[in-house]
């Protein structure tokens, strides 16, 4: 890491247009800030606090997330491409439009939490929990669902391209009829008109 940021209280702080490079913030409140138009590459958030956080169209690519707290937290218009996140909290997260591609949320507790239009192609979600969240209009082609749950998940307009349902938790998850389509076809299923 090329410069530490540390115990800083930038509680309801603007953090606009900056630029942060290989930069560890640790034990940083974030509470109530908004960040826009911002750049973070390879930077290492560790106990950073982001409750309450408005994050806009700011980029955060190739960033580790340790430990943090997202109560309340809404990105909207982010790119999190190749993100990784451990131990992290999520309670009532937003996401908005973006790209989170190549993110990994493995082992991630996202109950409750919703996205909306964001591309997350090739996202790792093994053992996630999404129980009750709303995931609408994503793209979520190629994602690894290995033992993640999406108990009563609303996933309607999603791209579930290569979702084998058979090693998910998926009682009551809610998709739509050209999604059960193709869920039968990637199952080997032949789909046709009735004789």
């Amino acid at each position: 890491m090329s410069e530490l940021v540390e115990d800083e209280d930038w509680d309801g702080r603007t953090l606009a247009e900056e630029s942060h490079t290989a930069t560890e913030f640790r034990d940083v409140d974030l509470t109530d800030a908004v960040v826009s138009g911002s750049q973070f590459d390879g930077c290492v958030f560790l106990r950073v606090r982001f409750n309450g956080a408005r994050l806009r169209a700011s980029a955060f690519t190739g960033c580790v997330f340790i430990g943090c707290s997202f109560f309340d937290t809404e990105f909207d218009g982010c790119r999190l491409l190749g993100a990784a996140f451990d131990t992290c909290t999520f309670t009532t997260l937003r996401i908005t439009g973006g790209d989170w591609s190549l993110t990994s949320l493995a082992e991630c507790d996202l109950r409750r939490s919703s996205a909306q239009g964001v591309r997350m192609r090739e996202c790792d979600l093994t053992a996630a929990v999404l129980d009750d969240a709303v995931w609408r209009d994503c793209d979520l082609s190629g994602t690894s669902w290995t033992d993640a749950r999406v108990q009563g998940t609303d996933l309607r307009g999603c791209d579930l391209t290569g979702l084998d349902p058979r090693h998910l938790g998926r009682t009551g998850a809610l998709i739509d009829g050209t999604q059960a389509v193709a869920l039968a076809q990637e199952l080997g299923f032949e789909v046709g008109p009735e004789p």
